[in-house]
């Protein structure tokens, strides 16, 4: 029997929307703990979920604890917050039996809590009230006289950006042309966000609130997307599986119910295509002619980023994926 390459691929790209998720004010909440980890695993854990996913702040940590009923799938144990404390290698965590935050050494080596992850949701961003503005670097603009003038925007800040190690990246030093985006709370005019495009290559997203995260993007908000040519083939693969799932799913329904010839052919037909898509799958997402599992794991986080992504999710978990294996081992 043949496998279906990029159905398999899905199950490895859905792992987060397997987990239930739950909104209490501005974050979105897991429902299921990651497990125990160290502090800087925990870290990593959070952000290889990609989409935002991260650890709560201290603060938000204290509000999941206050909502925990709510929530659910808490353990009587404590949890990681991404919040230091005034000392180096301290972490401010949260008992969730009753309620007291503590800090805890990051270097020890017994040193493990419990992680449920969160992200942020944007309600500016939702009621489209955000304040965005695209520009280009000026020859001799620098980081700091970009941000500096911003209200909330404080040294410490550009500091921690600055000196974030990112292939391809050097905050420190801006060529003119270079394009950026700033975006802007519209209630106190602070930052929010902000995206420069050192490449189309290494697009690079700097969020403020509720804590610093420094992450790879493929574009700007509010503009054109900026997609390579992997990029472009694979949402354009994706479109195409979904056409196909549609047309799979009434053709195999009039097939069970009636037989005809034309519901027939039809199917195979669908198969000659499932075939040659197939095969354009093996392009992006099987180790071989030089990919590498980077390769394998990026183009995945690119399908991810298309915008018929959810759309594909969705016919899957409704009986599309046993209506392409029902076609797919269809006896001519």
């Amino acid at each position: 029997m043949k496998k279906l390459l990029l159905f398999g691929v899905l199950a490895l790209s859905i792992n987060v929307f397997a987990q239930s998720t739950v909104k209490i004010g501005n974050l979105e909440v897991m429902t299921e703990d990651l497990g125990e980890m160290k502090w800087e695993e925990a870290k990593k854990a959070c952000k290889n979920l990609g989409d935002g996913w991260r650890l709560p702040s201290k603060s938000e940590l204290n509000l999941l604890y206050k909502n925990k009923e709510k929530i659910g799938g808490f353990a009587n144990s404590y949890y990681w917050s991404s919040t230091e404390y005034e000392l180096n290698s301290l972490i401010w965590i949260q008992d969730f039996v009753n309620g007291n935050q503590y800090y805890d050494e990051i270097e020890s080596s017994n040193d493990v809590n419990t992680v449920r992850a969160v992200r942020a949701i944007n309600v500016f961003a939702q009621s489209n009230k955000l304040i965005i503005i695209n520009s280009e670097v000026e020859s001799g603009q620098t980081l700091g006289s970009i941000l500096l003038p911003i209200k909330g925007v404080p040294y410490s800040v550009i500091s921690k950006i600055i000196e974030t190690s990112i292939p391809g990246v050097d905050f420190n030093s801006f060529d003119a042309g270079q394009k950026y985006q700033l975006m802007l709370n519209p209630q106190d005019s602070t930052l929010v966000s902000y995206t420069h495009s050192f490449s189309k290559e290494n697009i690079i997203k700097v969020t403020l609130h509720p804590d610093l995260v420094i992450e790879k993007v493929l574009e700007m908000e509010g503009s054109k997307t900026l997609l390579n040519n992997s990029a472009k083939g694979i949402c354009s693969l994706l479109d195409m599986y979904i056409q196909i799932l549609n047309d799979a799913k009434e053709t195999v329904k009039l097939f069970k119910r009636y037989r005809t010839k034309n519901s027939r052919e039809k199917i195979l037909q669908i198969k000659r295509e499932l075939d040659r898509l197939e095969a354009e799958s093996d392009k992006y997402f099987e180790q071989r002619d030089g990919r590498t599992k980077a390769d394998v794991e990026s183009n995945i986080k690119i399908m991810q980023s298309c915008n018929s992504y959810n759309a594909f999710i969705d016919l899957n978990k409704n009986g599309g994926k046993d209506d392409l294996n029902f076609i797919n081992n269809f006896d001519e």
